[in-house]
């Protein structure tokens, strides 16, 4: 998922990255701050790897509303790991972050560090060095970016852009979710529906499942626990009487 989605935003949908050159790599990175440490934490972190050359460091972070510190919160990140590379032998690389941007309207945040600093005297303005964040309106892709996509990530997608344009979510019977977990995860984010993520629990291991079959099941098991409450309410008034 993690390649489908650089290869997408980054690359305009050409397979440049493989999902087997990517490396997990460490979230979270400490600062020193006021006289004590503190630490910060990356959503998703990997470095790509070709041919045993560090090609760049890509992180991605998940948004559902938006942040106008999120340039500060991304320089952070990105500072951590270029002082990473600083503190060792080893090589040189780009580090490049995508802001994974999931809101129904378009990003009005900055994207650039001038954007956000309050520079009052134009003089400092061409004494600053800027900073430019990647935010990707994951709600409004058109069709043909949607089709780019190959992995799990497109469903997800689907289902942001059907819910920001007002219509219902109808997936595909047929199209098998690789990442179940991952999926169900992402979606809980999206569209804020904690019973998404509680199915994971109830997935077995190696079970071929659809987005279809997760959204019927997230209905039944709605429609229980609606029925549930509601026995439980009618026997709370009766031994009230």
């Amino acid at each position: 998922m993690f390649a489908d989605i650089a290869n997408m935003f980054l690359f305009g949908g050409h397979k440049r990255i493989a999902p087997h050159e990517l490396e997990d790599m460490q979230a979270i990175s400490m600062y020193k701050f006021d006289g004590r440490l503190h630490s910060q934490e990356r959503d998703v972190c990997k470095v790509w790897r070709r041919g045993g050359v560090a090609i760049s460091m890509l992180g991605m972070e998940n948004q559902t509303g938006i942040d106008n510190d999120m340039v500060l919160r991304v320089i952070g990140y990105d500072g951590a790991a270029y002082r990473a590379q600083a503190g060792s032998p080893g090589e040189r690389y780009p580090v490049i972050t995508i802001v994974l941007y999931f809101g129904d309207s378009h990003w009005t945040g900055p994207r650039t560090l001038l954007e956000r600093l309050n520079i009052p005297d134009d003089a400092l303005r061409p004494l600053v060095s800027d900073y430019r964040i990647n935010v990707c309106e994951v709600a409004w892709l058109k069709d043909a970016q949607l089709r780019m996509l190959d992995s799990d990530f497109r469903l997800i997608a689907e289902c942001s852009v059907n819910r920001r344009e007002g219509r219902d979510y109808e997936p595909s019977e047929d199209r098998e979710i690789i990442h179940a977990g991952e999926t169900l995860e992402l979606m809980s984010l999206v569209t804020g529906d904690e019973n998404f993520r509680n199915m994971r629990s109830s997935i077995s291991k190696g079970e071929k499942i659809s987005m279809y079959n997760i959204f019927a099941k997230r209905d039944a098991e709605a429609e229980a626990r609606g029925i549930a409450m509601g026995e439980a309410r009618g026997e709370a008034r009766g031994e009230a009487r």
